[in-house]
């Protein structure tokens, strides 16, 4: 299997990915241009060595639930999700993926990581897989998902660690 993994990797840019994420889901979810902007604090050039259906997966789930959660907001200093890459060591580094909601994961939402069908948030659809999916995702390939400094009221920021390379457990 894990053969198998490492012959469906490819390279890609990973501004380019979140990006394209970020414009296809404002899009579908029919939110003018403008109403949420993108503060990305990423190099134009750093590539990525993974299955590109993961990593996809991974951006979609947290940028369309920071959409969601900003798309009825009304803040007055302007609804932002800001996207922000830091190495960790060697082979590992973290994406940290903050918006300003107004209505932030509360802290002792942390344990929706680990339930299977657990929403935080009724006003648009899901199922309320996201999360979970995403941990799990995760911790197959050697990252985790973690809420950093939730702060119920002032927007939620969540830390990605992902392996530089493709590594596969399991």
């Amino acid at each position: 299997t894990e053969e198998l993994w490492k012959r469906h990797t490819e390279k890609m840019n990973l501004f380019d990915e979140i990006f394209t994420v970020f414009e296809d889901t404002r899009e579908l979810l029919e939110i003018k241009e403008g109403k949420i902007t993108l503060d990305d604090q990423i190099s134009k050039n750093l590539e990525l060595k993974i299955y590109k259906p993961v990593i996809f997966s991974i951006i979609y789930n947290i940028i369309s639930n920071s959409m969601k959660a900003l798309k009825y907001s009304k803040n007055p200093r302007g609804n932002k999700i800001r996207v922000e890459i830091v190495d960790l060591a060697k082979e590992r580094f973290s994406i940290f993926f903050s918006d300003n909601a107004p209505d932030g994961l509360d802290p002792k939402d942390d344990f929706a990581f680990e339930k299977r069908i657990s929403r935080t948030a009724n006003k648009d659809q899901g199922k309320g897989l996201g999360l979970y999916s995403l941990k799990q995702m995760l911790i197959m390939l050697n990252g985790d998902l973690k809420i950093v400094k939730p702060q119920l009221g002032s927007g939620t920021t969540l830390r990605v660690i992902l392996p530089k390379k493709f590594i596969w457990i399991g």
